[in-house]
């Protein structure tokens, strides 16, 4: 059996259609296993009737506002990496074969992807196969970069080595969510037993502007065509355009069924059309503010998160901050130059990179046969 493993803290909503998409829509059986650390969660998704395996509470770590930017950064880090790490042993402990872990908010669409996916990893004895921007895991973020959600690991492996000994006040507070990931497999499975499955230079926006060229990975959405893996934080658009762009992806493959599906439908389908001239729309209004002081939407990587407290600054705050995000948008644009075009292809993987620049007659063969791995 497959497990699913979801963290969240608020996203219900969100929770109830992923449990749709993978109880009503796939053919397989999954267990499903939760975690949330929202004070009234367990009531929360008991109003959500969902079929849920397993659910457990993760650790009471605060977090609001009032917090200084340092205490409210790492209490953040801590809260993601305890619900990630509760909801992953929580599959484990059911002795599934393989687990994927997802957030509330990103749904992996197809289940054949899936399980080609996890055939995959079986054909290359890996112990986890992740996602991630080459050039973040190879120049930036030492001693690599995973995306944490659409991991899938090899069950019986990360068991066998207690993968996720460590919790969460283990790690250093600078360290974030995606730094510790990647640092325990490398230190649990070795450099081997990893398999880089996508550098994410497929995904897009609703609009097919790749995810590159908008320097954001994340937010305030992604969609992998080629894995069917949809991500939206509809927080990020106005009014309910972010769960109008949901109904659009679960429409655009056929999933339709199930309570929470036919309800998002209903309340939130739109035309395609209307709905991207409307997400347009949204983002040119930002724009227009933001044309005063030399930037646009893509100064920030489409991150309305740090739009929007942008556009509340004072006159002085914001002219204050120019400068800063003129330097860093030039010197971002400056090293992914650098870093995709002569040292790496952003559609190379880090295997294929480690490949091209090594020369295996260096090697015992057996010391060879490890770090010196070609896709397929």
């Amino acid at each position: 059996m497959i497990g699913i493993s979801i963290s969240l803290y608020d996203k219900f909503d969100d929770l109830g259609i992923l449990v749709d998409i993978i109880r009503e829509n796939w053919e397989g059986n999954y267990f499903i296993s939760v975690c949330s650390n929202h004070p009234e969660a367990e009531d929360r998704i008991a109003d959500l009737n969902s079929d849920i395996d397993s659910f457990q509470q993760g650790a009471d770590i605060k977090y609001d506002s009032s917090m200084d930017d340092f205490r409210r950064s790492a209490n953040l880090k801590y809260r993601v990496f305890n619900t990630i790490r509760t909801a992953v042993r929580g599959a484990i402990a059911a002795d599934v074969d393989y687990v994927m872990h997802l957030h509330a908010d990103a749904w992996q669409l197809s289940e054949e992807k899936l399980q080609q996916l996890i055939q995959d990893m079986k054909e290359r004895n890996a112990a986890v196969a992740f996602k991630g921007r080459t050039n973040f895991f190879q120049d930036r973020y030492t001693p690599g970069h995973f995306s944490d959600q659409f991991i899938i690991y090899d069950a019986q492996a990360a068991n066998s080595v207690d993968l996720f000994e460590r919790e969460a006040m283990d790690f250093p507070p600078q360290y974030v969510i995606h730094q510790i990931l990647p640092m325990i497999c490398l230190v649990k499975f070795g450099w081997e037993k990893l398999y880089h499955y996508s550098t994410r230079s497929e995904e897009e926006h609703w609009d097919g502007t790749p995810i590159l060229e908008v320097r954001n990975p994340a937010r305030p959405m992604l969609y992998n065509p080629k894995y069917e893996q949809l991500h939206i934080a509809t927080e990020d658009f106005s009014n309910d355009l972010g769960k109008s762009l949901q109904a659009y992806y679960l429409q655009k493959h056929n999933i339709t069924d199930g309570y929470h599906i036919k309800k998002l439908n209903e309340t939130y389908s739109i035309s395609k059309d209307d709905l991207f001239r409307q997400i347009e729309n949204y983002f040119d209004s930002m724009d227009k503010k933001l044309r005063w002081y030399g930037l646009s939407v893509d100064s920030f990587g489409r991150n309305v998160n740090h739009i929007e407290p942008f556009l509340e600054k004072s006159l002085f705050g914001k002219l204050k901050t120019v400068p800063k995000l003129h330097a860093k948008t030039a010197a971002e644009i400056a090293l992914n130059k650098f870093l995709d075009g002569t040292e790496t292809d952003p559609a190379q993987s880090v295997h294929q990179l480690y490949a091209n620049r090594l020369d295996p007659d260096d090697y015992p063969e057996n010391f060879s046969d490890t770090i010196y791995k070609k896709d397929n």
